[in-house]
């Protein structure tokens, strides 16, 4: 028992509007060989308006380093051939609160991630993700992620 709670976290997603498709999640810390479309938890350091620094998230591992991501309104495609299909209204919506001048095209565009960053997506349209925030860094990885339930 005592190797399992070394190795692995537990996560629970208790948002009202979820960024998975899950609530449950299993982090097996000693697993650092994130690939492209993996579940990744991360420790959040990026600057934002709306979360503080040093919560933990977990998100796909969407775009490797070294890529290019091209976002759309309801997709984003990665150089490697990845796509996935995601809207960014609802987030749109909730960061015009904040701001009344945002609009959709503030986060689309191309973005390349650097040789220690990853760009890491949502699967719902409520998801916070790299789209605007940017991507993270390889060192604020925790571990690979599982969904449970």
């Amino acid at each position: 028992m005592s190797y399992f709670a070394a190795r692995y976290d537990v996560g629970f997603n208790g948002a009202s509007l979820p960024c998975l498709n899950a609530r449950l999640f299993l982090v097996d810390t000693w697993n650092q060989s994130i690939e492209e479309g993996d579940l990744v938890a991360f420790e959040m350091n990026q600057e934002n308006d709306y979360f503080p620094t040093g919560l933990k998230w977990i998100k796909i591992a969407a775009g490797k380093p070294n890529s290019i991501i091209h976002k759309e309104t309801e997709r984003v495609f990665t150089s490697s051939g990845s796509e996935y299909d995601v809207s960014m209204n609802l987030m749109v919506t909730y960061l015009k609160q904040k701001n009344p001048n945002t609009t959709h095209s503030d986060f689309t565009g191309e973005i390349k991630t650097g040789e220690d960053e990853w760009f890491v997506l949502g699967e719902t349209p409520a998801s916070y993700d790299s789209r605007y925030w940017g991507p993270i860094k390889t060192k604020d990885i925790i571990g690979k992620a599982y969904a449970i339930l």
